[in-house]
């Protein structure tokens, strides 16, 4: 490509940081040509409609691969690891902490975590975007939970309450945690982390790694979007297993991504939260005009919130057994917390969370105030019945849906 004092310049060279941009651009290309493709093979079908619809896909060769992604060498050292030891597959994360798409690939990752517990490990490294104000402290504190055994609930907690990731917040969560202050203090103030959060970002940079966040399996770039089907597939490549993933059926014709991802539209993976077919913004309270006038206030009927369709949990926190116990000896001041909902959601009348204090038990539970409660392991809560009590008290891991803001929230709590 060029000669310096005689000395060639190879493309090899030049390319070596360049390698996911690249591929992002021809990537980006093979979208667009798909998409054209898809269209011109559909005009095609239409033409010769004599022939039945289900057996159209018979009469359709895809010829065309779409790029490969590279695959870069990432160092395993210095990163956080969860998962076994001998994993067969490593998936690398470059995490921003203030990034939103950080926050939606959380319950991806936490699913296949939990299908593939002696296959796959999970290594963290951060990324800390220089426009992002809070990711450096964010990743930091992080970091400082570590030194006291809690870098991953205290990760649970930091994309779980996004964006309260000021100061204050970071210290309250420790609190949460029970981590001792003082400690946890001392190492987030004299930025004792801050070194090696920026020794992540310099990798990245080394890499060619600019967006948060950015995913590796065994060191093969996997592009956005994330979905768990698509993750799936490139763990199962690796594994030689992909003929026995349970979402290999769902395509035997035609080429889509490399990483077999859904696009934007179709997103079978992530929390459900973002499909076309729910929208959020139709779950806040409203009055139907049959309701003016009655004094009663309505919620949307159950159908409009796809309750199916919310699989994998938005965080996964691991709560001590003995501070949840401690925080259920308030019970009376906590039942005395919770407040009837105006309205009526499919016939039951729900509880909404008033005057939550810092590190009582629904400030443990990442809650907020106005949250309404829905459903303890399935199971609603109402007025007429409040299964939350029993489910903490004697239970070693529940699921909680929670409506906030119109918008409805899942999260899991295990007890240790």
């Amino acid at each position: 490509m060029a000669r310096v004092d005689g000395r060639a310049v190879r493309a090899k060279e030049v390319d070596a940081r360049l390698a996911l941009k690249l591929y992002d651009l021809a990537l980006a290309g093979y979208r667009l040509r798909a998409s054209s493709l898809d269209t011109v093979i559909a005009r095609r079908l239409r033409l010769n409609n004599d022939v039945p619809a289900d057996l159209a896909h018979e009469r359709v060769e895809i010829l065309w691969a779409p790029p490969e992604a590279p695959r870069i060498e990432i160092p395993l050292m210095g990163s956080r690891i969860r998962g076994p030891e001998n994993a067969r597959v490593t998936l690398t994360e470059f995490i921003d902490f203030q990034a939103g798409p950080s926050r939606s690939l959380q319950p991806v990752l936490e699913r296949v975590l939990e299908e593939y517990p002696d296959t796959v490990r999970l290594a963290v490294r951060d990324l800390a975007l220089p426009f992002h104000r809070y990711a450096q402290k964010s990743a930091e504190a992080a970091r400082c939970a570590g030194d006291q055994n809690a870098y991953w609930p205290y990760h649970e907690m930091l994309l779980m309450e996004q964006p309260g990731l000021e100061s204050e917040d970071l210290r309250r969560y420790a609190l949460r945690l029970d981590l001792e202050p003082a400690v946890f203090d001392r190492c987030l103030n004299e930025d004792k982390q801050a070194a090696l959060v920026r020794a992540d970002g310099s990798l990245a940079a080394l890499l060619g790694i600019s967006r948060a966040p950015s995913l590796f399996v065994n060191g093969r770039y996997l592009p956005p979007p994330f979905t768990y089907e698509g993750l799936v597939r490139a763990i199962e490549a690796e594994t030689g297993d992909l003929r026995n993933s349970p979402v290999a059926a769902e395509r035997k014709n035609g080429a889509l991504e490399p990483s077999e991802q859904a696009g934007p539209k179709q997103r079978p993976g992530g929390n459900g939260l973002h499909d076309p077919q729910f929208d959020p913004e139709s779950t806040e309270y409203r009055e139907p005009a049959d309701a003016v006038g009655s004094g009663e206030h309505l919620l949307p009927p159950l159908p409009e919130v796809p309750l199916d369709r919310l699989v994998e949990p938005e965080a996964v926190l691991d709560l001590a057994r003995d501070a949840v116990d401690q925080a259920l000896e308030e019970r009376p001041r906590l039942e005395a917390n919770l407040q009837t909902s105006p309205g009526v959601f499919s016939g039951r009348r729900l509880l909404k969370l008033t005057e939550i204090q810092p590190g009582d038990l629904y400030d443990r539970l990442g809650l907020r105030n106005n949250d309404v409660l829905m459903l303890v392991d399935d199971q609603w809560i109402t007025d007429e019945a409040n299964p939350l009590w029993d489910a903490l008290q004697n239970q070693s891991e529940i699921t909680l849906l929670v409506m906030r803001r119109g918008r409805p929230h899942r999260y899991r709590y295990r007890f240790r």
